[in-house]
């Protein structure tokens, strides 16, 4: 018979073990849409956001990116930042190409069918790629447009590289909260937060997508941007690390600065779009 200290010791190891095949490794990269097997998973992929073409895959600093570029070669160049769920854009890319803009999109580290490098998912890592996919395309200056996460990242980029910034436009710009929200908290704690987010975090990310479906009958063009959260919740490998990362060490937060610097030396080149019932993005909350 067992004691109970050996008990409890037997208990606690199989605690850790658990803990330790549960949380993945940081310096791994965990691959992409484009690297799933399930054939039922693949199947799904393929109908809402399917596998590129070698010809929009990049080898860049950090990993592969998947990017694309839509419109007249000869019109304004702008570049397309999404938020953290991912091709939040395809809407907003086919009216600007209807315009006449040639567009650039391409996918974030950790998202879609870019790779899921084990680096620090920062606001520096971030900019370096979109500097690197803007040499690979061979883009010089451009128009930047952010959304959420993107908008904080065309923030870092603006002040590191002001001279290839055209026009900046950020919408409902990430960067400017204080901390993290509420209980959201929790998730930064040493060690035990990390193990939480990995058991609970597709569960409580998957209930905020549901809360964006009642809104799909007053605007139908929501169900795209459902369908890419679910894909990277569910069935992406390396999101949810991408997103506790982003959480605990991304251009989230406490970017005041930066945003006072860049507006400071782009002047009236920057424009800041609000919504007035955003409850992520809180305009009276972030312009204070």
């Amino acid at each position: 018979m067992l004691s109970a200290t050996e008990v409890s010791i037997l208990v606690v190891l199989g605690l850790v073990g658990w803990c330790y095949l549960l949380v993945p490794s940081n310096n791994a990269d965990l691959g992409s849409l484009s690297t799933v097997s399930d054939p039922r998973t693949m199947s799904l992929i393929q109908k809402t956001y399917p596998r590129p073409l070698a010809q929009n895959m990049a080898a860049l600093t950090h990993g592969s990116t998947h990017f694309f570029l839509t419109g007249p070669v000869d019109g304004k160049r702008i570049v397309l930042i999404h938020g953290i769920t991912a091709a939040s854009f395809p809407q907003v890319i086919e009216r600007l190409a209807e315009r006449g803009f040639y567009v650039l999109s391409y996918d974030l580290y950790g998202m879609g069918h870019s790779s899921s490098p084990g680096i620090p998912y920062t606001a520096e890592t971030y900019a370096l790629q979109l500097r690197d996919i803007l040499n690979h395309v061979g883009w010089t200056k451009s128009i930047l447009l952010g959304f959420s996460l993107g908008g904080a990242i065309a923030i870092q980029f603006a002040q590191v590289h002001p001279e290839l910034v055209e026009k900046l436009v950020l919408v409902a710009p990430a960067g400017l909260k204080k901390g993290v929200p509420g209980a959201a908290r929790i998730f930064e704690v040493p060690s035990i937060g990390e193990v939480l987010f990995y058991m609970i975090g597709r569960r409580v990310l998957g209930a905020r997508t549901r809360k964006h479906e009642k809104g799909l009958i007053a605007e139908p063009y929501k169900s795209v941007f459902i369908a890419m959260q679910r894909l990277n919740i569910y069935a992406h490998p390396g999101f949810l690390r991408t997103y506790y990362q982003i959480i605990r060490n991304g251009p989230i937060r406490f970017m005041e600065p930066l945003y006072e610097s860049v507006g400071k030396k782009l002047g009236k080149r920057v424009l800041c779009i609000w919504g007035q019932q955003d409850t992520t993005a809180v305009f009276s909350e972030e312009s204070q």
